[in-house]
């Protein structure tokens, strides 16, 4: 069976790298979440991924494309990960970091997700900004909500 793998923040600099790493290198079925800009990948590779547009915290689009694609893995890219837009709009950081990510945690455990991976930021060491807070929160409830059916870890 081919793995497929729901991959967010497709269009970031993570994701847009990963993707073509696992295009080349794996035979797995990619579904790519992305927020303002569709990566561009080559035709060769189009009928192995999917991509959807979406914010994080859409509960309903997140569930459509559960039901859709039925992923079995999940690496969690997407983020307001810069420092200075947390600081200028902590309560985008909040809603589209900590409550997108626990949406994300709770559909993954709801549709038998056996695997996920959140990437997380130094900004949570020493948490003091809304980035950093919310990267750190999230670190702790993907450990909180690992169990026997999904491996889950915070990288």
């Amino acid at each position: 069976m081919k793995r497929k793998v729901l991959i967010t923040g497709a269009s970031g600099f993570l994701g847009k790298h990963l993707i073509a790493y696992l295009l080349k290198h794996t035979n797995w079925q990619i579904i790519g979440q992305y927020r303002n800009n569709k990566p561009l990948l080559p035709v060769n590779f189009q009928e192995r991924i999917s991509f959807f547009q979406a914010k994080m915290n859409h509960i309903e689009q997140f569930a459509k494309v559960f039901l859709q694609y039925q992923p079995d893995t999940i690496i969690h890219l997407a983020a307001m990960a810069r420092f200075a837009d947390g600081q200028s709009n902590p309560e985008e950081a909040i809603f589209t970091n900590f409550f997108g990510s626990i949406n994300l945690i709770q559909q993954a455990i709801k549709n038998h997700v056996k695997h996920f991976i959140f990437t997380s930021s130094d900004l949570a060491r020493n948490a003091r900004s809304a980035v950093g807070i919310s990267k750190l929160l999230i670190e702790y409830f993907v450990v909180m909500n690992q169990n026997s059916q999904m491996k889950s870890m915070a990288l």
